[in-house]
């Protein structure tokens, strides 16, 4: 099993998913330099991979859910980077050192499934997020990738199997 935590969200990966924190992986840093990233990159062994991008607004009155347009276009751009980072393998950056990342970046390279890519949104409601039309956007800013985009949220019915998320306690700083 594979935890990953965001904000106050903690993502649990069971047995059939390779997992990399991608924003935080050593081998992501050393292409740091080529664009941003998505917060985890997952291969579930079914063969799809699978990008998320996640999002927790907490409700607060000083959090603003962004305009659905710009965070679909912001996810376009941390998606294309982020594969971009996984083909560049220049030999000053040299190959990974991380078999799960090495796994990752193989499964990119097949055909046989398409690349799945979710935002998972939580507390997006002040001022209220319409999910129809950001996922309409979501669609249109990856119209340049062959990819099945969704947006999940805690209590959702098309969670993958193998994945659950559960709110937990602020981090103490």
């Amino acid at each position: 099993m594979t935890l990953i935590r965001e904000r106050d969200l903690e993502f649990s990966f069971d047995r059939p998913w390779t997992v990399v924190k991608w924003d935080e992986c050593e081998f992501r840093k050393r292409r740091e330099h080529h664009g941003a990233a998505v917060d985890v990159a997952a291969f579930h062994a079914s063969g799809q991979l699978w990008l998320f991008e996640i999002k927790d607004y907490p409700a607060h009155p000083q959090v603003v859910a962004p305009v659905p347009s710009d965070l679909a276009e912001k996810c376009s751009r941390k998606v294309r980077d982020s594969l971009a980072q996984m083909l560049w393998s220049a030999t000053d950056v040299g190959r990974p050192r991380d078999a799960a990342v090495e796994q990752l970046i193989r499964a990119f390279g097949s055909t046989d499934h398409p690349l799945m890519f979710a935002l998972w949104i939580e507390d997006a409601m002040v001022p209220p997020l319409d999910l129809l039309v950001l996922q309409a956007d979501l669609h249109a800013a990856f119209k340049w990738l062959p990819a099945r985009v969704t947006t999940l949220s805690l209590g959702d019915a098309g969670i993958p199997g193998g994945l659950a998320v559960r709110r937990v306690p602020p981090a103490s700083v």
